[in-house]
């Protein structure tokens, strides 16, 4: 193995890295699981399972049972695995409800691939240090004694797994403080497809430590706390280069996107390191964590700190360490777990029936969280002011009642809807014929008590307007105009609208009828006559 001071580069494209560390960009964050183990050997301590939800910006307990400590949790697949105390649970991602429990000592970390639950064991386990467990049942479907370490760091990319497991040697030689820690590192390669161990590769004691684990096509990347190290395992022709890399001795990491990935320093620092240039960025955010994750669709790093006894509190920093939020989590919050979604897509169908009622199903069942209605006549012309909605909503319908008092019967309209998901947005609309509200009729009645008057009238041939007074208008209110001969011929008929504020309305005579003379003039809307009475031009 050759062991590189962390300065030199080694250039070439790695790649991106997916699977355990790495979420497409088309899922969000929908909730992050946290799980607190408490007060330590208290009576009565409780390990509590929470959840917080961004969107809600809202941090609640949904399960708890008796215990002292938990040190794993995993969302994947609609499904969140954790572990309190000697147990380890699952639970529907979506409603909270516990689906299974087992006993299962000294869980280290969790993995999934397809239905197999894979759990990487320490201490406390008493036997089998990986084994792989039925992801429905929790039974156990296949052990590895072949592996004679504690294993830490587990990845599985395509259909194999990659562990992290230490050799541990005696440290400090006087009795009785003598303290094993782990010398020399390794890595196992299984395949996923038949079980079957296909390599264990030794990273000797520049590997020492070895935790964090990251795999792409040509390259293994293990993270080692006691070393203090990186490490590059090509695949291609298996040489091993080590770099120095001020890692604390966990040596584990929070979580890689696009070629860097995020840890704590020794110095309690968050730290990022590119993979293909080996270049490590200090971000400001300090201070001993008790778990962390980095969160891949918004970049944010979400971390725990607690005393053990008294308090946990989840803080939540941009990745340029830019504090955003933080909220009490319960005590001793030592694994957390996000459940990426896909971001919905609006796919909505939109009725709108004979009574103005608005039926909006988006036949894709997400969720959607904002929408905009928007009205406009066949001109495409918003008329919202003029429209009232009183609605009901779900994850995946919209009720709504057109309120349309103030817009009469016209040819056709269109509704459109906008829905806001995650910063996209989608939109359905509808062209449909509305109905009239029954208390339109009334309302022209109200304008028949007043009857419209009609000025200058004689109109002088010298200037061809006049106008039309309505006691009470309704604003946009489609007006036929008929002119007549005085034996009800009729000689030009207008189709106009009502101004949309309350004002007289302008009318130019017709060039027909400007020879001197009597005329008849009506008015009227929807069938309904508004006005039948003589007009003279001069």
């Amino acid at each position: 193995m050759k062991t590189i001071p962390r300065f030199y580069l080694i250039f070439g494209v790695i790649g991106l890295l997916l699977n355990n560390f790495e979420v497409s960009a088309q899922m969000h964050t929908n909730q992050v699981f946290v799980i607190s183990g408490g007060r330590f050997l208290t009576p009565d301590n409780q390990v509590r399972m929470g959840v917080w939800r961004p969107l809600e910006n809202r941090f609640f307990y949904f399960d708890s049972m008796p215990g002292n400590y938990t040190n794993a949790a995993l969302c994947q697949d609609g499904k969140f695995f954790g572990s309190a105390d000697t147990f380890l649970l699952s639970y529907d991602a979506h409603s909270l409800k516990q689906l299974q429990k087992q006993v299962c000592r000294g869980i280290q970390n969790l993995a999934l691939y397809k239905n197999d639950l894979i759990v990487a064991k320490g201490f406390g386990a008493r036997d089998n240090f990986l084994e792989i467990l039925d992801a429905t049942t929790l039974q156990r479907k296949i052990a590895f004694p072949q592996i004679p370490h504690w294993c830490k760091g587990i990845f599985v990319y395509k259909d194999r797994l990659y562990v992290t497991h230490n050799q541990k040697g005696k440290v400090d030689q006087f009795p009785p403080y003598g303290v094993y820690a782990d010398t020399l590192g390794f890595i196992t390669v299984i395949n996923l497809k038949n079980y079957q161990i296909e390599k264990t590769i030794p990273l000797e004691t520049t590997g020492a430590g070895a935790n964090g684990i990251v795999v792409t096509d040509s390259v293994i990347f293990t993270f080692n706390g006691v070393a203090k190290t990186f490490i590059k395992h090509y695949l291609t022709n298996n040489m091993t280069y080590s770099f120095s890399l001020p890692i604390n001795s966990e040596g584990k990491i929070l979580g890689c996107i696009q070629g860097t990935c995020y840890f704590e320093t020794e110095n309690e620092n968050i730290a990022s390191l590119n993979l293909n240039t080996n270049e490590i960025r200090i971000i400001p955010i300090q201070g001993k964590f008790a778990a962390g994750t980095l969160d891949t669709t918004s970049r944010n790093i979400y971390l725990t700190r607690t005393d053990y006894f008294s308090f946990g509190t989840l803080y939540i920093f941009s990745s340029q360490g830019s504090s955003i939020n933080s909220f009490n989590v319960g005590i001793s919050p030592e694994a957390l777990a996000i459940h990426y979604e896909k971001v919905p897509q609006a796919a909505f169908r939109i009725q709108v029936k004979p009574n103005n009622e608005i039926y909006a199903e988006n036949q894709s069942k997400g969720t959607f969280y904002t929408q905009k209605w928007t009205l406009f006549n066949k001109a495409r012309r918003p008329i919202n002011h003029r429209v009232q909605f009183t609605a009901n909503t779900s994850d995946t319908t919209f009720h709504a009642q057109l309120n349309l008092n103030n817009v009469l019967q016209e040819d056709s309209l269109i509704l459109q809807l906008v829905i806001a998901n995650y910063g996209k947005s989608d939109t359905a609309e509808v062209k449909f014929k509305p109905s009239i509200v029954t208390n339109m009729n009334t309302e022209l009645q109200n304008l028949m008590l007043y009857k419209p008057v009609i000025y200058p009238n004689p109109v002088p041939k010298t200037n061809p307007n006049f106008h039309i007074a309505l006691a009470s208008l309704i604003p946009h209110l489609p007006l036929q105009l008929e002119f007549l001969e005085l034996n009800g011929k009729t000689i030009e008929k207008i189709e106009l609208l009502s101004p949309l504020e309350q004002e007289d309305i302008l009318v130019k005579l017709p060039t027909s009828l400007q020879s001197p003379g009597v005329y008849l003039l009506r008015l009227s809307s929807h069938g309904v006559s508004l006005l039948q009475a003589p007009i003279m031009v001069k």
